[in-house]
């Protein structure tokens, strides 16, 4: 949960910094496969456009988020059964 909450506030900063790159984090892909709108800074319709991508494009890269999850929770459950 904790990872969860980092990677959210994470993403929100990185807004900033790394305008092409957060197209490919999960909140923003699961937005994107939505269809949802691309603007950052309120309900106004006022605000930078982000940079989406197309929404089969992003029900693959969430797909592949999605199993990285699996796989990662996988190895962590095999070492807390292995350590006791």
């Amino acid at each position: 949960i904790g990872a969860g909450i980092g990677l959210y506030f994470a993403e929100t900063f990185a807004r900033f910094f790394f305008p092409d790159v957060i197209q490919y984090l999960p909140f923003d892909v699961a937005t994107a496969a939505l269809g949802a709108s691309g603007t950052f800074g309120g309900g106004g319709g006022g605000g930078q456009r982000i940079v989406q991508l197309p929404a089969d494009q992003a029900l693959l890269v969430a797909a592949a988020w999605l199993v990285g999850a699996l796989v990662v929770a996988a190895a962590f459950t095999e070492r807390a059964e292995i350590t006791g």
